[in-house]
Formats: C-alpha cells, sequence, structure tokens
C-alpha cells in the first residue's frame, strides 16, 4: 500500500521548502508509486492520489539501510575491529598513558561480580610495550 502524504501551507517559511510542512517528509523522496503528495484541504488532489495509489501494483518497499544484508555486514565489521588497534590509539592519545575507567564503571563491575576485586596494594597493572 502506498502512503498518501499531506503538504500543509504554512503562514512562515522555514519549516519545508517554501514554506509548505509535510506529514511524512523523509518519504517524499521516494516518490510514486510509493509517496503520493496532496495538499490539505484539496479534495481534487486528494480523489486524485488515492485513486493512482489503488490502481498502482508496487513490490514492498525495504530501504537499504534496514535491510538484513546492511545489518549483517555493520555487525560483521563490529566483530571484525581491530581492539588491540584501538586500544593502542587510546593510550598513544592520552600521552602514553592507559586512561582511568569512568566513574563507576569499576563499582558496576564489581557489583555484578565480573570482575576481579583487584590487585594487591603495591601490584602494578599489566601495560603493553608501545
Amino acid at each position: 500500500m502506498s502512503l498518501l502524504n499531506c503538504i500543509i501551507t504554512l503562514q512562515k517559511s522555514g519549516h519545508g521548502t517554501d514554506g509548505r510542512d509535510f506529514q511524512h517528509g523523509p518519504a517524499m523522496t521516494l516518490g510514486e508509486p510509493y509517496v503520493y503528495s496532496y495538499h490539505a484541504q484539496n479534495y481534487t488532489q486528494l480523489h486524485d492520489a488515492v485513486h493512482r495509489a489503488f490502481n498502482t501494483p508496487i513490490e514492498r518497499y525495504i530501504p537499504p539501510d534496514m535491510k538484513f544484508e546492511f545489518g549483517l555486514e555493520k555487525f560483521r565489521r563490529y566483530l571484525d575491529r581491530d581492539l588491540e588497534g584501538m586500544f593502542k590509539e587510546v593510550v598513544r592519545q592520552n600521552g602514553g598513558e592507559i586512561p582511568q575507567l569512568g566513574r563507576g564503571i569499576r563499582e558496576r563491575c564489581l557489583e555484578l561480580k565480573r570482575c576481579d576485586p583487584g590487585l594487591p596494594e603495591g601490584r602494578r597493572p599489566f601495560r603493553p610495550e608501545s
């Protein structure tokens, strides 16, 4: 089913183009046969848009960034990140020092029992070589 998109003319400009506002502005980029636009209170245009929409067969439309393949590729890139390289870059940007954890992160980790309680006093954490 196609979308009927109402165009409303406003007294002041700055909303849509030329002082117009759209019920579903981003959808207008698709255009016909997926989106039929008409001006508010113009019942002739509305009737014509409904008639064209019902008489034009269309296939289902899924935007490219909503398709399974797109999400799968994003997920693959996320999993294939170079975490070691990213860590080295953070350390480099911090003058060669490992940055401190953000406030509350360690406490939450301990609360969930996902972290060791800590290093014994005087023991220093492992630091990768630069």
